[in-house]
């Protein structure tokens, strides 16, 4: 029997990090990434169509754009769980994040491994915080 495959969605301004996270996700069983876009503005109308309660919205931005974006997603969307990568280290940039209704913030130089355990612990419902962005 077949897994079921979870929608992820990537919105990056680097085609590079783009390339990358497709590339992992889409060796999964149980994931795939269903639409990648640079700045996000097709990505919504994409969204829209899928089962948006088992998808993941990765977003590697610009802090302020990533904060933007992820306030408009959950007021649009908010049964889709959004998780922002990001290359900042500063606190008050992953509380801004949480606050804007992320699921989850994670460090940019994390392993493949823990960006696919912090999708999964994301579709479970639960919230990812990484260490490496936020310490308490």
């Amino acid at each position: 029997m077949r897994k079921t495959q979870r929608d992820i969605y990537i919105v990056s301004d680097s085609p590079v990090v783009t390339a990358g996270l497709q590339t992992i996700i889409d060796q999964e069983s149980d994931l795939k990434v269903a639409a990648a876009s640079g700045d996000g503005k097709d990505i919504l109308p994409k969204a829209a169509v899928g089962k948006l309660r088992d998808s993941v919205l990765l977003l590697f931005l610009e802090p302020l754009a990533a904060v933007d974006f992820a306030k408009r997603v959950k007021r649009r969307f908010p049964g889709l769980r959004t998780i922002v990568i990001s290359a900042s280290r500063e606190e008050q940039y992953a509380e801004r994040i949480f606050r804007a209704g992320a699921s989850g913030v994670m460090a940019f130089k994390e392993s493949a491994e823990n960006i696919l355990a912090a999708i999964r612990q994301v579709l479970a419902g639960e919230t990812h915080v990484d260490p490496g962005v936020v310490k308490f």
